[in-house]
């Protein structure tokens, strides 16, 4: 009987042995989806006239109707639901991201046809199918891994 009184107790709550661990892409893949959130925060300030804008940049956000700010919205929103459910290391993070490639590419496909974006592409100088590409690219790629995951046994139900 050597149990001192101010000794921890011994508990088996620790690290169960075999469980897998986060890897380290789903926490960059995180932490770009929490950053992500702030770009929604970035285009309210705009829109509200917290964030004043200049040029082409204002008439962009002047013209912008209620879809365009439900699209940005819920666009963010969901991708952060996506992050997290891959965070969490659930399954539904695979159709969930399967889904979010759907919507982008649904969205990438409005704003290129999207009177006032072409404008703001144009004052700006850039092409409008290079904003969109990495998108579909990065969006490709976290369908990609999710279902590596879900191949190795990793995502759980």
């Amino acid at each position: 009987m050597e149990n001192e009184i101010y000794s921890a107790p011994e508990s088996d709550l620790g690290e169960e042995e075999g469980a897998l661990k986060r890897p380290k892409t789903v926490w960059v893949i995180f932490i770009f989806a929490c950053l992500g959130t702030l770009g929604i925060v970035n285009h309210f300030a705009i829109t509200l006239g917290l964030r004043p804008m200049e040029g082409a940049l204002a008439d962009y956000y002047a013209g912008l109707t209620l879809i365009d700010h439900l699209l940005v919205s819920v666009g963010g929103v969901f991708g952060f639901v996506c992050a997290l459910q891959l965070f969490r290391l659930k399954k539904s993070a695979v159709s969930l991201y399967v889904a979010s490639l759907i919507l982008s590419s649904v969205g990438g496909i409005y704003q290129i046809n999207n009177p006032h974006f072409a404008l703001f592409m144009e004052a700006s100088g850039i092409n409008v199918y290079l904003t969109l590409l990495p998108s579909l690219l990065v969006q490709s790629f976290f369908v990609y891994y999710a279902v590596r995951l879900l191949k190795r046994d990793v995502l759980q139900p």
